[in-house]
């Protein structure tokens, strides 16, 4: 019998899952193997700099990663004011309405992972006009 055969994969917020399914070439049959997945790893990234210039290249300022199940951000200046708060949207890089200062800016990021473990990070980020 003629048969081809294709790896397939599902992935999910925190886990991704394989498997192969093979096929006879009439169509009449299909088979699948047993299905293989992997927990993701937590991870959350973000840049350490950003230009909201609207040129549509890095405009905002935003963390990113896999198996969050609950994140929060604070964004202060360098008066300790805290001028941005979110559970998911991004930084324009705006306080009030109005175009924040070229400068540095501190974060701090606390999330809950799949595990339901907690993390903070801190760290700056530098806006570039």
């Amino acid at each position: 019998t003629d048969t081809t055969q294709r790896l397939e994969f599902l992935l999910d917020e925190y886990q991704v899952c394989y498997r192969v399914v093979s096929h006879e070439r009439n169509g009449s049959n299909e088979s699948f193997s047993n299905r293989y997945c992997i927990d993701l790893e937590p991870v959350l990234t973000m840049p350490n700099a950003f230009s909201p210039d609207l040129n549509g290249i890095n405009d905002a300022f935003k963390a990113a990663g896999f198996a969050i199940k609950d994140f929060h951000m604070e964004i202060y200046n360098r008066w300790g004011e805290r001028i941005f708060t979110s559970t998911g949207d991004a930084w324009d890089g705006s306080y009030k309405g109005n175009k924040c200062q070229m400068g540095v800016y501190t974060y701090i990021i606390d999330w809950i992972d799949n595990d339901n473990i907690g993390h903070r990070v801190t760290g700056s980020i530098t806006l570039v006009l």
